[in-house]
């Protein structure tokens, strides 16, 4: 992130980078961080933006790590890292939360993928789970 804002030349520079790294970087590490606090009672999401309910992000996860544990067995490591990369702020959110994974984890569970209707598309199902800009 930082990289992407010292190729941009603007008068604001300095405010162009504090921004982005709220909204880039500081507002997902917090979320990630937080995510595991809000399966307990009297715990709320307080943060850049609104969080309807944290269990569909909860289950994602959940289904996920088994999905990249099972995939590291069979010597393919890059959900794991890729897990890993996002947790450590190395990668976006979007690494491990997007529609193509989401597909994957649909197909091996029906409990998964009961979280998209059939009019929904995966993205949408996703975008409404992550925090968003009030």
């Amino acid at each position: 992130m930082l990289d992407e804002c010292l190729k941009v030349q603007t008068p604001q520079w300095t405010k162009h980078v504090f921004e982005q790294m709220q909204q880039r970087v500081i507002a997902p590490a917090w979320w990630t961080s937080g995510l595991s606090d809000l399966q307990w009672s009297g715990v709320h999401y307080v943060g850049d933006g609104e969080l309807s309910d944290p269990t569909f992000a909860h289950n994602y996860l959940r289904h996920y790590l088994s999905y990249a544990f099972k995939e590291k067995e069979s010597g393919n490591t890059k959900p794991i890292e890729g897990y890993l990369a996002m947790n450590g702020l190395l990668e976006p959110l979007t690494t491990v939360f997007n529609a193509t994974t989401a597909l994957k984890l649909a197909e091996r569970s029906d409990e998964f993928a009961s979280y998209k209707t059939k009019e929904e598309t995966w993205e949408h199902v996703i975008s409404t789970a992550l925090p968003t800009k009030r």
